[in-house]
């Protein structure tokens, strides 16, 4: 599971850079490498419950359940969705990134990523894996 989640972490990584070198990680410089490392973690756990597993399954529910859509379009609804209010939620609060479509695309396809690889492997494996992504931008 972690070996998996590593290798989703540098996917994506590799993806982010690939596609402009633009770093999603908005915590602060502070220089503070236990800071750093504790958003990482929170990051990992708390946004991958509540925009993964809250949001792309009550989506998932509404789409697929109760309107009776095919459950391809109701995922992609819900990925959609889910990584809509991810990149929103990035732009909130005392540690906000300052807001540019650039880093609102890149956020996006982030949550887009990490929406499919819930979605495919669970909330361990997309915990995980933006965990590892979050230590990797400190890392490097």
């Amino acid at each position: 599971m972690l070996l998996e989640s590593i290798c989703y972490a540098f996917l994506l990584y590799w993806i982010m850079q690939y596609l402009g070198r633009y770093s999603l990680n908005s915590a602060p410089s502070t220089g503070n490498l236990k800071f750093q490392i504790v958003l990482a973690l929170g990051a990992g756990v708390y946004e991958e419950f509540i925009f993964r597993v809250v949001l792309i399954t009550g989506f998932l529910f509404f789409f697929r359940d109760l309107l009776r859509l095919h459950p391809l379009i109701a995922g992609t609804f819900a990925i959609l969705l889910a990584a809509g209010f991810f990149t929103a939620f990035h732009y909130l609060g005392p540690y906000a990134d300052t807001f540019s479509l650039r880093s609102g695309l890149f956020r996006l396809l982030a949550g887009i990523l990490l929406g499919l690889i819930f979605l495919m492997r669970g909330y361990g494996i997309s915990a995980y894996a933006h965990t590892f992504y979050d230590l990797i931008l400190i890392v490097l």
